[in-house]
């Protein structure tokens, strides 16, 4: 038996392989059916062993294949495109399909995000000045 064969014509040779499943580009022997994820990096859905149609979250789809979000657009970890972010990391903000610091360099430690919101440490946590999220005061 042959993991995710759907039909086989032999106890070694898989001719169709499961929905989701698919031979490797390379398969002359027939007899491995494999995941999206297993033939095309950080791909959850495709079409065929080649063509990916739905990237993992934090990738995002580029000719058949999956590119991280952060790779394009700096400091993204969830996008739309290789142009339009949806989730940022750190201290910073979508704004506009990009990336934006809440502060600048001297005045970022006052700030965290908050639903997509730059907001002040003074006002999610009493007496805090300095914060790295809204529970923990520096």
């Amino acid at each position: 038996m042959i993991a995710n064969c759907a039909r086989c014509s032999s106890r070694s040779t898989c001719v169709t392989c499961a929905t989701g499943f698919f031979f490797p580009l390379n398969n002359n022997l027939n007899n491995t059916c494999l995941s999206c994820l297993q033939l095309i990096n950080n791909c959850s859905e495709c079409v065929s062993n080649s063509n990916c149609t739905k990237c993992q979250t934090g990738f995002y789809n580029m000719n058949t294949s999956c590119v991280s979000c952060g790779s394009a657009i700096t400091n993204c970890l969830e996008c739309f495109s290789g142009t339009l972010c949806s989730l940022c990391a750190n201290s910073n903000v979508v704004v506009n399909g990009i990336c934006q610091p809440c502060g600048d360099e001297k005045t970022r430690e006052y700030f965290y995000v908050n639903n997509n919101r730059c907001t002040m440490c003074s006002i999610g946590i009493e007496y805090c000045e300095r914060c790295t999220s809204n529970t923990n005061c520096l």
